[in-house]
């Protein structure tokens, strides 16, 4: 986990950089974990670093990113590392396994779980904050945020990530791609299902 108030920059990756701040003001914020799973996204994961370091850089949280790299052929690995974040070396292994191998690694009291291939939307660390009291006081909420296909995505996009609201709204299903729970909560339901390809 960064120290607080600590940048790691990589000069191989100019604007990729993960930054912390938080003050003495904010102990009793919780601690938040972001996991990510990646296999060979060195294209598309320094932009979901880069939007992550971009929201969090003001935050008050203690924080940590891990990525679970699952056998990685690329540098999805080394660019990790080089913006800051913890990496979680797996293979072979599914997407749920190494969501996983990642929470058990990590002390957050929150989790977020992001997928590689997305990056954050302005805002998004104040709207993770909106949710914080509520995810420590209850018992078995899980929160998920609309996930937006950019417009070139074409017809599969607009299928899997229809425009939605800021709304809220009691669903069945939360797709893991943008989640949000208390580290409890996924503990007492036993993580994801190790079968989750």
């Amino acid at each position: 986990m960064p120290d607080n108030g600590s940048q790691t920059e990589d000069p191989s990756y100019p604007g990729v950089d993960v930054a912390s701040s938080t003050p003495e003001a904010v102990r009793d914020e919780p601690s938040i974990a972001v996991v990510v799973p990646a296999r060979n996204e060195e294209k598309l994961l320094p932009d979901l670093l880069e939007s992550l370091a971009r929201e969090l850089q003001a935050s008050v949280w203690r924080w940590q990113i891990l990525v679970a790299d699952n056998g990685s052929s690329d540098r999805t690995a080394e660019i990790a590392r080089g913006a800051g974040a913890t990496v979680i070396e797996t293979s072979g292994v599914t997407v749920g396994q190494a969501r996983n191998l990642a929470v058990q690694a990590c002390d957050g009291e929150v989790l977020v779980f992001l997928d590689a291939d997305m990056v954050v939307a302005p805002g998004w660390a104040s709207g993770v904050a909106q949710w914080l009291p509520e995810l420590r006081e209850s018992r078995l909420l899980i929160v998920g945020g609309s996930i937006a296909a950019p417009p070139d995505h074409g017809w599969p996009g607009r299928v899997w990530f229809p425009e939605r609201g800021p709304e809220r709204r009691a669903t069945r299903h939360v797709g893991s791609g943008h989640m949000l729970l208390c580290r409890a909560d996924f503990e007492s339901l036993g993580g994801f299902d190790p079968g989750l390809h």
